[in-house]
């Protein structure tokens, strides 16, 4: 009893000096438009004007959010689209609480705890003034902050309380027709004591999840700079981050740091907007260690509603928010159908099919069990779930029930929970393993020395079977790496050196990725000489492999070009162009696992012009006059690389009688100089030695391979392809000087309109000059003004793959193409004018005119 006692004592000392609460909600309120003193005197039912007071009933359910905006007539209803030019709209509200004497006399300070106000606001108690967060100017016109505020506790003054009936007012200021004017979440709304109201509003809980959630961020974030290659590390990092970023968004601490609400609301509303981005991709790289295409709609999607909440108002802002909000929920629908569902029916089909039970229903769920608690699929499933439960839940109680809860911040402490678990199977598996691997390790190695000694064996086997692999790839290559040219003007001279070398049986040979082709052609019944030094990547076999299929698909189309007129009657600007285009189309298709370097190139028998393409090959070296320099030009990425863009651009020189042409791989230069002190290779950097090695040669292929050997040890596969040029009674010679005298006639009968024989003086002036370029932007402008528009375009096509970045010779392919209704090509020359020059005129009009 005595004990029973004391408990009862100390009960009621307790609640005697405490204050009970008064529940605000369960409180009538009166609004009304404007402000003045005058209204905060008096219970608005006891005045004259109470007519001009809308009523706001008590709320049983402790849930009463009273907004300004959806009080309806005549207070103003926010607009979807509606940007505010009248500012300051006032707004006065009052309520009531009530106090006993007792209370009234009670030593403990009161404070009042409201769940939100916004968005300039002032406090009055009994008429008194007692807190305001109220940002205008002078004239109270526009404000110079927003304060719209979440959960604060103001203390109310002992003297200003009495006994009985105590008015509480709220003058309210926003943009009209803003949907946030006023109270905007529902609940808590009391009068209670101050420590009390203080402790209940405390954010300890919270502030310990978020901040968990910063440091698991913070973690993977370090994790992710440790090991790049588990890329999805940083996108859980950056998930965790922006998730703890929004959460801290969402607390009343946040209002003690930044002031103006509405820049809260805009870093809010962004950084939920983006949060889920990594979260989707991190689900991707976790399982399929790629991006699926509907991250990147959701990425583009929340960048751009993100770009709409800067410059907009509070107003639009909620506009923004409601779209996201069913963007959100059919992104989640979505993913739960086609990621999570999938992956987990994948996971339990996979253990079915393992599983040794009879029925299939007992297999399903055990299946069903062991996926959803020991495989990672499964432990992401629960704290997803999870955490999206909570999520949509914060997404209705935004748009609907308006409670505040935020049960985001307790979801994701599950999902956490659920990585954990993962780790934790995927620790203990590793652990199992390695007892399993110590318990049997004696075992184990003796299986391991039989299986090294029948390995021995086999890679014996495995050896010879190689060697005849190599042996028959280099009977292969042989007959496609011929010297078929037949040219008295042009000698071709070749020599290969590969790095591997191999037995097999009696024959000795070598193998590798080098590989050198030239045969003589016809383009347009003119001879030409075509000539290929190549390298493709990789050693040995692989190597091989890559000049094998180089080699195949050249003979073929040189073949083919041979027994089909229509392919050999075309410029050689265009045959080589084609050619080089057909092999990248070949060798991409290996996506990057077969590249190829090299130097493609044909000379015209006739005049001597070098027509070439080079495919990041080690650069020709020119030998003239006892003189050897490099002919530098633009150089493409390799044969098969993935993704190249740009226009492919075909490279002129004219040779001299007398020039010698010595084309090699990287292996002329890849040359071992000597050892450093630790051991390591000196290896030859310099580009010049190759052609101080051409000019001490004189141009000879046999003396220039020696130096290259004597200069050190060669690292790599080594060929070299030399071509010489001389002249004879059947060349034209060059001279410039009489293709210009010939050109201006040629532009004087033009002018008279006499373009057949323009065109007959022009292709003799070219026939001197076949390097100036411009002469066949002139037949192709004659053979247009004479409507001959096939001719007229294939000309216009040698100017582009000569010098594809001229806007005059891009221009008039385009409306030759336009006029041959070949409108895809005739885009892509339109598209490469305006890369040059964007606000060009004349290519907009044709963009016009293919659109019309």
């Amino acid at each position: 009893m005595l004990r029973i006692f004391i408990v009862l004592f100390f009960v009621l000392l307790f609640t005697a000096g405490t204050v009970g609460a008064k529940n605000l909600i369960r409180e009538d309120l009166y609004v009304r438009k404007g402000f003045n003193p005058a209204w905060l005197k008096d219970w608005p039912e006891r005045t004259k004007n109470s007519a001009e007071w809308r009523h706001v009933p008590s709320s049983p359910g402790d849930n009463r959010p009273v907004k300004i905006g959806s009080l309806g007539d005549p207070f103003p209803a926010p607009g979807v689209y509606y940007w505010p030019v009248e500012k300051i709209h006032d707004y006065t509200a009052v309520t009531r609480f009530f106090l006993t004497p007792d209370e009234k006399k009670s030593p403990h300070s009161r404070g009042l705890r409201l769940g939100s106000i916004a968005d300039n606001w002032q406090i009055y108690l009994n008429g008194s003034l007692i807190s305001e967060a109220w940002h205008a100017d002078r004239d109270n016109s526009h404000f110079t902050t927003h304060r719209a505020v979440r959960d604060i506790v103001i203390e109310l003054p002992q003297a200003l309380l009495a006994s009985g009936e105590n008015l509480l007012a709220f003058r309210f200021a926003g943009d009209r027709g803003s949907y946030d004017i006023g109270f905007f979440t529902g609940q808590p709304y009391e009068v209670n004591d101050l420590r009390t109201l203080l402790h209940q509003r405390g954010e300890t809980v919270v502030l310990i999840l978020i901040s968990l959630y910063l440091a698991v961020g913070l973690y993977h974030l370090l994790l992710y700079s440790r090991r790049r290659q588990e890329s999805y590390n940083l996108y859980f990092g950056l998930f965790c981050a922006g998730l703890f970023i929004y959460l801290f968004t969402r607390t009343s601490i946040v209002f003690d740091i930044i002031q103006d609400s509405t820049l809260i609301q805009k870093v809010e509303y962004i950084v939920l907007f983006n949060i889920m981005t990594p979260f989707l991709v991190f689900i991707d790289k976790l399982f399929g260690n790629r991006v699926s295409l509907f991250p990147k709609i959701y990425a583009g999607v929340a960048i751009t509603l993100s770009l709409a909440v800067i410059p907009t108002t509070a107003l639009f802002n909620t506009t923004i928010l409601r779209t996201w909000q069913l963007i959100a929920l059919i992104g989640i629908l979505y993913f739960m159908i086609f990621q999570l569902v999938r992956t987990v029916a994948r996971e339990i089909k996979n253990r079915m099919a393992e599983g040794t039970r009879r029925s299939t229903f007992t297999r399903f769920l055990s299946a069903f069990k062991g996926t959803m608690l020991f495989s990672p699929a499964g432990n992401l499933v629960i704290g997803i779930l999870t955490i999206m439960s909570t999520a949509i839940f914060d997404i209705l109680d935004s748009a609907v029930f308006n409670t505040g809860i935020a049960l985001t911040k307790y979801g994701f402490a599950v999902f956490v929970l659920g990585i954990a678990i993962m780790l934790a199977n995927r620790f203990l598996s590793v652990h199992n393993e390695v007892e399993e691997l110590n318990a049997n390790l004696e075992k184990k190695v003796e299986e391991r020395t039989r299986e090294l000694q029948a390995s021995l064996v086999r890679v014996q086997d495995l050896k010879t079977q190689q060697d005849a692999d190599y042996f028959l790839t280099a009977m292969l290559l042989k007959p496609l790496a011929a010297n078929t040219s037949t040219s008295k003007n042009i000698h071709i001279e070749y020599l290969i050196k590969q790095k591997k070398t191999f037995e097999f049986r009696k024959w000795k040979s070598e193998i590798g990725g080098d590989i050198n082709m030239a045969a003589s052609i016809s383009l347009k019944d003119r001879p030409y000489v075509v000539f290929v030094n190549a390298d493709a990547m990789g050693k040995s076999m692989q190597g091989a492999g890559g000049a094998l299929v180089l080699g195949a698909v050249f003979q073929s189309t040189i073949e083919r070009m041979r027994w089909t007129k229509e392919l050999s009657d075309v410029f050689p600007e265009i045959w080589l162009h084609t050619t080089f285009l057909e092999l990248h189309r070949i060798f991409e298709s290996f996506e990057g696992s077969m590249l190829i370097s090299l130097v493609i190139g044909l000379v015209d028998e006739a005049t001597g012009l070098l027509y070439y393409i080079n495919a990041e090959h080690p650069s020709m070296a020119l030998y003239r006059n006892g003189e050897a320099q490099f002919l530098d030009a633009h150089i493409l990425r390799k044969l098969g690389t993935p993704g190249i863009k740009g226009s492919l651009k075909i490279h002129c020189f004219q040779l001299e009688p007398g020039d010698v042409l010595i084309l090699g791989s990287d292996g002329r230069d890849d040359v071992i100089l000597g050892r450093n002190a630790d051991g390591s290779n000196i290896v030859n950097e310099n580009e010049q030695l190759f052609l101080d090695h051409v000019r001490n040669a004189r141009g000879d292929l046999k003396d220039i391979f020696h130096r290259v050997e004597q200069t050190g040890e060669i690292m790599d596969d080594l060929s070299l392809l030399k071509i010489e040029y001389s002249a004879d009674a059947h060349t034209t010679p060059h001279n410039a000087a009489q293709s210009q005298e010939l050109s201006a006639k040629a532009a004087q009968l033009s002018a008279e309109e006499k373009y057949t024989e323009a065109i007959q003086l022009y292709m003799q002036a070219f026939e001197l000059n076949p390097q100036d370029v411009e002469i066949c932007y002139f037949i192709a402008q004659n053979f247009r003004r004479e409507k001959k528009i096939k001719p007229a375009l294939q000309w216009a096509e040698r100017c582009v793959l000569r010098e594809g970045e001229n806007l005059k010779y891009l221009l008039q392919a385009a409306e030759l193409n336009i006029m041959m209704k070949r409108f895809n090509k005739a885009r892509g020359f339109i598209q490469r004018v305006k890369e040059l020059e964007p606000e060009h005129q004349r290519a907009a009009k044709l963009e016009t005119m293919i659109l019309a």
